[in-house]
C-alpha cells in the first residue's frame, strides 16, 4: 500500500527447523524513470502458513499449522548517486553451519564464526555507520556475475570465506577498469599451521573438527586481486595501530604481501600472532596493513572511468561481536578514495606512493589446501547457479 513502484518476491526452503531453511523476503523498486523519481512510504503485509508435525507423543496424526502475518513499512526515495551507493557481498560469507569456520579474533573462545557475517548481525554497528555518513546500501545474495556496476560506487568485501569463479575474476577486472566500479576489501587471517592447531573434539558429534578454512578465504581474495598485483600473506598479527590522532585496535590481521608500484601502503609494528599461537612467543614485525591504489596505475590521478581499490587486514576491529569498531575510521576514509578518489585525512599524506613494486620478506602466499575439505561445502563447485530472476508477488487487497 502506498506506491505501485514497489516489488515485493519472495524465496524459502520448504523445511524450517533450528539452523535449517530460510524465508527471504526481497525489495526492488521498478527500473522505470517513473519509479526512479518516487518518494514515500510503503507498508508491506505479507501473509504465509507454517506447517509442522503433530506434537511428538501426542498419539494424533493432525498436522499443525500456523498462519503468520508480517507487517513491513518501508520509505523510498530518489535513486541516489552512484557514488553513494555501496554493494555489499553478503554471497561470498560464508559461516556455521555447514563447515567449521573458525573466529576471526584467535583470541576468542567461542570456536565458530557462526554470527552470519551480514550487515543485520554483527556487522550492524558498521550498517549504521555507513547509513549516517550518508550511504546507500545493497545486499549481493549472487556472484559477481549478477549485477550492473554501473549503478554503484564501491564494491565491499569483508571477511569473505567462499571461493571466486573465473568468470567472477574476470567480470569484475573489467568493472573496475572499465565501468569505474572501485572495490574495498576487508580481509581475514589464512594460515594452514593455525589452522591444525585448533582443531577440536566435538562431543555432539563425537568427531574432530578441522577448519574448512581460517578467519577468511585469503588464497581466494589473492586470486580475486591478482590481476592487480595485490596479494595478502599468512602471517597473523596483532596489536595497535597508531597513526597520526587515530588508533585502530588490530585483533589476528592478516598482512599486505605484495602492493604494486604507485599505490600508497600504511605499516606499523605488530605482535606476531601465528608464532605466538605456534610455538609460545612471537616477535614483532613491520606490518602491511592499509593500502590504496588506482587503476589508471597513479595514486592522486583521477580519470572518470578508472576504478580504486582499498584494501584493510583486519575486520574485527569493526565487528560488533567484538564489542569493537576502533577501525571505522580506516573504512570511512577509504570510501572516500573509493568513491571520489579523495584521499581523507589520515591518509592524504603527499609522497607515500610505492616506486617499486613492495613485497613482505618471510612470508607466504597461502595457497587453499584440499586437506581442509572447503571443496566440499563451496558454493563455487560444480556447476554455475543461474542469476536470480525475481517473479514479483501479486498484489492484495
Amino acid at each position: 500500500q502506498g506506491s505501485d513502484c514497489l516489488r515485493v518476491a519472495v524465496e524459502h526452503s520448504q523445511v524450517l527447523w533450528p539452523w535449517v531453511g530460510y524465508l527471504a523476503m526481497y525489495l526492488t523498486v521498478g527500473g522505470d524513470e517513473k519509479c526512479a523519481h518516487d518518494q514515500g512510504e510503503v507498508t508491506v503485509k505479507l501473509g504465509f502458513t507454517v506447517a509442522s508435525p503433530p506434537h511428538y507423543g501426542s498419539g494424533s496424526m493432525e498436522v499443525l499449522t500456523s498462519n503468520v502475518t508480517v507487517t513491513i513499512k518501508v520509505k523510498i526515495g530518489t535513486k541516489p548517486d552512484r557514488k553513494k551507493r555501496i554493494l555489499w557481498d553478503q554471497y561470498h560469507n560464508v559461516q556455521y553451519p555447514p563447515g567449521f569456520i573458525p573466529r576471526d579474533n584467535l583470541a576468542n573462545r567461542d570456536f565458530l564464526d557462526w554470527n552470519g557475517d551480514h550487515l543485520h548481525t554483527n556487522f550492524r554497528g558498521l550498517h549504521s555507520k555507513l547509513l549516517e555518513d550518508g550511504y546507500y546500501i545493497d545486499i549481493l545474495g549472487e556472484d559477481f556475475t549478477c549485477f550492473d556496476a554501473r549503478e554503484y560506487g564501491t564494491l565491499m568485501i569483508v571477511d569473505s570465506e567462499e571461493n571466486f569463479r573465473p568468470e567472477e575474476i574476470a567480470k569484475l577486472e573489467r568493472d573496475v577498469r572499465e565501468e569505474g566500479l572501485s572495490v574495498l576489501v576487508v580481509a581475514e587471517w589464512y594460515n594452514p599451521e593455525v589452522m591444525l592447531k585448533i582443531k577440536f573434539f566435538d562431543d555432539n558429534t563425537q568427531l574432530w573438527w578441522s577448519p574448512s578454512t581460517g578467519g577468511g578465504n585469503v588464497p581466494a581474495l589473492n586470486s580475486l586481486l591478482s590481476p592487480y598485483g595485490i596479494q595478502f600473506g599468512d602471517g597473523i598479527y596483532k596489536g595497535d595501530w597508531k597513526f597520526g590522532s587515530h588508533h585502530a585496535s588490530i585483533k589476528s590481521s592478516t598482512s599486505i604481501a605484495r602492493f604494486p608500484l604507485g599505490g600508497a601502503l600504511y605499516r606499523t609494528q605488530l605482535s606476531d600472532e601465528a608464532a605466538g599461537t605456534l610455538h609460545g612467543k612471537g616477535g614483532v614485525a613491520e606490518v602491511a596493513v592499509a593500502g590504496l591504489w588506482s587503476a589508471d596505475g597513479i595514486i592522486d590521478v583521477k580519470r572518470p572511468t578508472a576504478g580504486r581499490i582499498g584494501v584493510f587486514t583486519d575486520s574485527s576491529c569493526v565487528d560488533n561481536k567484538e564489542d569493537d569498531m576502533s577501525c571505522w575510521w580506516v573504512l570511512s576514509s577509504m570510501l572516500k578514495y573509493t568513491m571520489w578518489g579523495a584521499r581523507a585525512p589520515p591518509f592524504d599524506g603527499t609522497g607515500d606512493a610505492l616506486i617499486a613494486p613492495y613485497m613482505q620478506p618471510g612470508v607466504n602466499l597461502p595457497v587453499l589446501d584440499r586437506k581442509f575439505e572447503f571443496h566440499t561445502i563451496s558454493k563455487a563447485e560444480g556447476e554455475k547457479e543461474e542469476c536470480r530472476v525475481l517473479q514479483p508477488l501479486a498484489q492484495g487487497p
